[in-house]
């Protein structure tokens, strides 16, 4: 590991049929409704799949995963109304939202995304403490000298730092993480085991 780069939020999308208008309706409706909301994901084991069987295992309750091989093909149905939800990159679901063809109900990070300012959190929404990303980073080769990788790891953090690429990832709805190589490993770390338990309470199975 060397360094993190930037992190896009997960957008949590419904169609507009859904009643459910926040994560409180959504989580009230499913429990009234188990296994009634389709959610999509991109795929069997990505982060819109782990994102969402976080949000099932921490609020309790019981949804209908429905994976597909990427995500415009998630984007076409869900439009379509053949599923109910996806917790997409929000690069991929802001278009839609501000169209008004999905209804945009929360971000999975821990501060609202800065192009969706009126969505709220899921934490604030309810369900404490969620917090999930969909984030970035840089890696070497084993081996390599560690001053090479502090050296790498300044450039990229100074680039983070310059206000030309900030105005870059605010046009492309993502937002700069600037770490130290030490804390990049750490946050690795804790990433693996954090996904760990959600594949396990959710019994996912490799495909």
């Amino acid at each position: 590991p060397i360094t993190q780069t930037h992190y896009v939020p997960n957008l949590i999308s419904v169609h507009p049929s859904m009643p459910a208008k926040n994560i409180r309706e959504l989580v009230s409706f499913a429990r009234l409704h188990p296994n009634e909301i389709l959610y999509a994901s991109s795929g069997h084991g990505t982060n819109p799949h782990l994102v969402i069987e976080l949000l099932a295992h921490m609020a309790q309750i019981k949804l209908m995963h429905i994976p597909y091989k990427g995500t415009p093909e998630v984007v076409t149905d869900i439009i379509g109304g053949r599923v109910t939800g996806y917790f997409a990159p929000s690069t991929a679901a802001l278009p839609f939202v501000q169209s008004g063809k999905l209804r945009g109900v929360a971000v999975s990070s821990a501060k609202r995304s800065a192009q969706l300012p009126n969505v709220p959190t899921v934490a604030e929404s309810g369900v404490k403490g969620f917090d999930f990303l969909l984030w970035f980073g840089v890696w070497g080769p084993g081996g390599m000298q560690p001053a090479l990788v502090a050296r790498i790891a300044k450039d990229i953090n100074a680039a983070l730092e310059s206000a030309d690429l900030k105005e870059q990832f605010a046009k492309a709805s993502t937002e700069p993480l600037v770490m130290t190589t030490a804390e990049f490993a750490k946050f690795v770390r804790q990433e693996i085991e954090d996904n760990a338990k959600v594949v396990k309470a959710a019994g996912i199975q490799p495909q």
